[in-house]
């Protein structure tokens, strides 16, 4: 099951303060520009949390290519769709943290969830053709190992929710002007900063105890990529 190659993407995700004790699950909605809407969904038990079924100490990743490890269509013969490549269209992507363990099964695209949900983070990102919206092959691979959508994933915000201190986390981004903004629900600019990272691996704090109870968004951009990532603030 351990498998090399073809593998176009997988995502991590940090539990940072919230710890261990609990678990994570990825539910992916994909709208392709040809075809049915599909719903992916895996639940992980063991940190680190990626959206690929992993065993304890980070030893082992399983690959797409079964029904019970995550992204599957059967291609006909038995094989997935998927190896060539997700299909292109829109995609959102929530990952919640429980505060206990997956049940019901050992297999994380079949486990349930159980108890809580301690914190809530939401993705929206597009693959395409180079050609635009509606051009090209029905699935597109990665180009030259670079992203190949603007999802936002260099930068991540924890916790969430939060009551005082943001902790925003940008990657990749050594040497390049960072440019964040705060925004409320109406879409006021409540804050704005830039900074230049020194480090692959920055993580900047911002003061959000003197704003009310209530959602917000930070969006961050540098001149190749850009986010918009959205929380809670509470009590």
């Amino acid at each position: 099951m351990n498998k090399t190659a073809p593998r176009y993407w997988t995502i991590h995700a940090e539990a940072c303060a919230l710890g261990t004790a609990g678990s994570l699950t990825f539910d992916m909605l994909a709208t392709p520009e040809v075809g049915v809407i599909r719903s992916y969904n895996t639940h992980e038990n063991n940190a680190p949390y990626l959206m690929y079924a992993n065993r304890a100490g980070f030893t082992e990743l399983y690959a797409q290519n079964h029904p019970v490890y995550g992204f599957f269509l059967d291609d006909g013969s038995g094989g997935n769709l998927y190896d060539v490549g997700l299909p292109k269209g829109s995609y959102k992507l929530g990952i919640r943290y429980w505060d206990q363990k997956g049940q019901g099964s050992i297999f994380p695209a079949t486990r349930q969830p159980q108890g809580n949900v301690l914190a809530y983070q939401e993705f929206w990102f597009r693959i395409q053709s180079k050609d635009g919206v509606g051009k090209g092959a029905a699935r597109v691979a990665a180009d030259n190992g670079q992203r190949t959508t603007d999802n936002g994933l260099f930068a991540q915000v924890m916790p969430n929710p939060v009551a005082q201190t943001l902790h925003l986390k940008v990657t990749d981004t050594k040497g390049q002007k960072v440019n964040v903004s705060l925004l409320d629900a109406s879409g006021r600019m409540l804050l704005r900063r830039a900074f230049v990272p020194e480090t692959n691996a920055h993580q900047e704090e911002l003061n959000v105890s003197e704003i009310t109870n209530g959602m917000y968004f930070l969006r961050v951009h540098t001149a190749e990529k850009q986010a918009t990532l959205k929380f809670v603030k509470v009590e």
